[in-house]
């Protein structure tokens, strides 16, 4: 990999860790409020005024902030029992083509949700609803970063596919010519 792509990915790797940090502690609190307003309406016969709101925004903030490193992971569900019966090379064709597309889909959602944040939300000062009027600007900011990181993940994905499938590498079964071996010496 050249250097510039080794910093990208070390910058990608310390977003990952970072996000992946704060979607658990956000998760994770979340988790905690909830299981407060259960308990405040079973035996308190009281309901927390903000945590319907505040746990939809946190599982919209959290997708936006782990979508990349879900594709990194490959967690995603994904079902391919069609795909597994073809080649090794036209699987890694096939993987490369939906790269491309996966990539072409995040620019489009990244220029939209980042016009979308500039024009609608930031300009007119958009909050949400009762109980609790927060700036929506302070959320929605994560739909365009997490697009951001999403096409900068399939562009490093996309350029790793294209390396192997130039120059693939050696596999135990493939005989090796005498060029390879250094030649008859």
């Amino acid at each position: 990999m050249s250097k510039l792509g080794k910093i990208v990915r070390s910058l990608v790797d310390n977003w990952y860790r970072l996000a992946i940090t704060i979607s658990c502690l956000i998760v994770t609190l979340a988790m905690l409020i909830i299981v407060a307003e259960v308990t405040a309406r079973k035996f308190f016969n009281y309901s927390i005024q903000f945590v319907m709101q505040f746990s939809g925004y946190t599982l919209f903030a959290v997708t936006f902030f782990a979508a990349a490193w879900v594709l990194r992971e490959k967690s995603h569900l994904s079902v391919t029992f069609v795909i597994d019966n073809f080649k090794q090379r036209t699987r890694a064709i096939h993987d490369l083509i939906l790269k491309i597309i996966g990539f072409l889909i995040s620019v489009f959602l990244l220029y939209i949700t980042a016009h979308y944040l500039v024009n609608s939300v930031i300009a007119t000062g958009m909050s949400t609803e009762y109980p609790i009027r927060f700036p929506l600007a302070y959320i929605f900011v994560w739909m365009p970063v997490g697009w951001l990181f999403m096409v900068i993940e399939y562009l490093l994905q996309i350029w790793q596919d294209l390396k192997s499938l130039i120059k693939p590498k050696q596999t135990q079964n493939d005989p090796m010519t005498i060029e390879e071996m250094g030649g008859l010496s």
